[in-house]
């Protein structure tokens, strides 16, 4: 007794026309990486987000990567992360020759615990990076109450940075 199985998509994409027309521009252009398509894509965004510029990247993995540079994660600094993400999460840090210190998660979420948050944070606490799982949004405004406070702990610091994936 044989039965099918029947797979359950945790996310499907959500793509027609216009997507493919763009991507048919992109690769009609010559243009794989870089070029006309991500300049004004990157201009677009800035303009959306209010910011001067903005930096299309190849992947998240480079994006976490450049945003822990840009808050001066540095060697032998340590960010706090959720435990349950994919392996880029903790590369990113890595990367920056940071360690990364793991908080468990919200079983209800698979979202990082705010509550376990601030017993992690430590002298060498440069930053934390909170993974929003699977269209579940962390609790941001827990998280960013801990990094304020938490701050003060810290005496040389005015502020702990927040990176969002």
């Amino acid at each position: 007794m044989s039965k099918q199985m029947q797979n359950i998509p945790i996310a499907k994409p959500w793509l027609g026309e216009p997507e493919a027309e763009a991507a048919r521009r992109a690769i009609m252009s010559g243009w794989v990486t870089q070029g006309p398509e991500v300049a004004a894509f990157e201009q677009e965004f800035a303009a959306y987000v209010g910011a001067k510029y903005a930096c299309a990247v190849s992947n998240c993995t480079t994006a976490l990567h450049l945003a822990l540079l840009a808050v001066g994660v540095q060697p032998e600094d340590e960010v706090i992360t959720v435990s349950h993400s994919y392996i880029a999460t903790a590369n990113s840090i890595r990367y920056c020759g940071a360690i990364p210190v793991f908080v468990d998660i919200e079983p209800q979420t698979y979202n990082i615990n705010p509550i376990l948050i601030e017993d992690m944070i430590s002298d060498r606490t440069r930053a934390i990076l909170i993974v929003h799982q699977m269209g579940m949004p962390c609790d941001l405004k827990a998280i960013l109450a801990i990094a304020k406070r938490c701050c003060k702990q810290i005496a040389h610091r005015h502020n702990l940075p927040v990176i969002e994936d």
